[in-house]
């Protein structure tokens, strides 16, 4: 797929190095993806998709930084600017840490094992998922709750 100039998009970092870092994509299926060398490349998003983007960062010690993130792209208006994600998204779900990254990500297994697609996620879905999880609940309690409420 070939992309005009004047199509706004948004580009996301995806990096890897061994014991060091792994910015990776979650989920989203990008329109466009650019490889920047061996260890990088580049996934280009079209105004209107969601994706999930973990960042983790470690050394000699083990984990330093371990982040979750469902973005959804915007072309104009507000964003919020993100590490890795240029010029910048709609923040849907984030969380920082070990603990909540791990239990957001077997949320999203959890998800995936219904046969959802999940670019398709309703967007209060995401957000419900991100209060719950700030709130502390365990993952059966926020998933019993979120497909009562959002049927995917």
């Amino acid at each position: 797929m070939t992309r005009s100039a004047d199509v706004p998009a948004t580009a996301v970092i995806i990096s890897y190095r061994k014991n060091r870092q792994n910015n990776r994509l979650v989920f989203g299926l990008p329109d466009i993806e650019i490889r920047r060398g061996w260890h990088r490349k580049l996934a280009v998003f079209s105004a209107g998709q969601v994706f999930g983007y973990e960042r983790w960062r470690g050394d000699k010690y083990g984990t330093q930084a371990w982040s979750l993130l469902v973005c959804e792209t915007v072309d104009t208006g507000a964003f919020t600017q993100v590490p890795g994600v240029m010029p910048g998204a709609n923040l849907l779900l984030h969380t920082h840490g070990k603990t909540k990254t791990k239990r957001a990500l077997q949320c999203l297994d959890t998800l995936r094992q219904g046969q959802t697609a999940l670019e398709n996620v309703p967007k209060t879905l995401w957000q419900e998922l991100h209060h719950r999880l700030l709130a502390g609940q365990k993952e059966t309690q926020i998933l019993t709750g979120l497909t009562e409420t959002y049927p995917c």
